[in-house]
């Protein structure tokens, strides 16, 4: 049984034997004999009107007051469960920036390496001349010399 479950089924026993106690008093103080006209039908009910309803209103409003209780604790749980989900999206948020960064620097690099290849490729030969001479040629004998 769960403790909700237990305390729902208390709260019904307390009910339950405060109602006992009502009619235990009453048929102690009136007796059992059972009433012939409205009159007395009239204030049995107003015996347990009014020894019953202030009972049951102040058991409700404790309640009341421990169910506020609970919404409240709840509330503040939810609200630290939240912060440190938003911490954690913020940790990932910075992380994907990061990341991005990263990505868009492999990019340009990747760019810059595909240009520096294509300008060793490129013929710095005059049109008129036998062979085709390029950047790469010139470079490896620069490092030649």
């Amino acid at each position: 049984m769960a403790m909700n479950d237990k305390r729902i089924w208390a709260a019904g026993v307390f009910g339950s034997l405060i109602l006992l106690g009502a009619i235990i008093a009453y048929i102690l103080t009136f007796g059992t004999q059972i009433a012939d006209s409205h009159e007395r039908w009239a204030q049995f009910g107003d015996y347990f009107g009014g020894i019953l309803n202030p009972i049951f209103a102040f058991l409700a409003f404790l309640l009341l007051l421990w169910t506020i209780k609970l919404q409240i604790s709840e509330f503040h749980s939810a609200s630290e469960f939240l912060s440190e989900q938003v911490k954690a999206a913020n940790e990932q948020l910075s992380l994907l920036k990061e990341a991005r960064i990263r990505e868009d620097l492999l990019y340009v690099m990747k760019d810059i390496d595909r240009r520096l290849d294509e300008s060793l490729k490129a013929f710095i030969s005059p049109p008129s001349s036998n062979g085709q001479l390029t950047v790469s040629h010139m470079v490896s004998e620069s490092h030649r010399i």
